[in-house]
């Protein structure tokens, strides 16, 4: 995939890629690749700061590595651009407590 940008050309695959296989794999212990996807994706963000999907996976790593506080803000943002992907986010954040608790 590459997305183009005001004239910018930005590859965004790799990080994506990266990022979907960084989301299946929770026993990864391996946490450079994710600090490359979040500097990667913070770099489309600078260029590109409506585009949702790359809010709501920075907000996903940021719960991976324990950085909550980061998700809510990146949660807040999100809410601007798509409400719909802002509340599939939120859920993930704030999830409801299970029947069985």
């Amino acid at each position: 995939m590459l997305l183009l940008i005001k004239g910018n050309a930005i590859l965004i695959q790799e990080s994506f890629t990266l990022l979907g296989c960084m989301m299946n794999d929770n026993q990864s212990s391996e946490m450079k690749p994710v600090f490359e996807a979040i500097t990667a994706i913070h770099e489309t963000l600078r260029v590109k700061p409506d585009m949702a999907i790359a809010r709501y996976d920075l907000a996903m790593l940021y719960l991976k590595t324990g950085q909550r506080s980061a998700a809510i803000l990146q949660l807040r943002i999100l809410d601007k651009y798509d409400e719909s992907m802002a509340q599939k986010l939120a859920e993930q954040i704030f999830p409801k407590p299970s029947p069985d608790n």
